[in-house]
């Protein structure tokens, strides 16, 4: 059930993402930073479940919490650097640029 809140936030940087890259650089760009976030969220999370396969026992699983749970969420802190870093930096300057205090 966690599982499915994280999957929904994800969703929503995605979004949020396509619309401030769209926003600011173009559709190609759009479309690329949603792409590269599909990108870290997949790759991440291969190997983040390596990790939690590892830890996680499958005696622990519960109808809320899981090992594919523990992968997510371990997944969590990078994703955000990597959506700071990347996404909201790059407006943060854009904005600057531009001399708007939009967004």
């Amino acid at each position: 059930m966690i599982d499915l809140l994280i999957f929904f936030l994800h969703a929503w940087a995605w979004t949020f993402a396509f619309y401030i890259t769209r926003k600011y650089d173009g559709m190609k760009s759009a479309f690329l930073a949603v792409v590269l976030l599909a990108l870290v969220f997949l790759i991440g999370w291969v190997i983040t479940g390596a990790i939690s396969k590892i830890i996680w026992q499958s005696e622990w699983n519960s109808e809320w919490f899981t090992g594919d749970t523990l992968s997510l969420l371990l997944l969590v802190y990078p994703e955000w650097y990597f959506f700071k870093k990347f996404i909201l930096e790059s407006r943060d300057m854009k904005r600057e640029e531009k001399g708007t205090e939009e967004l």
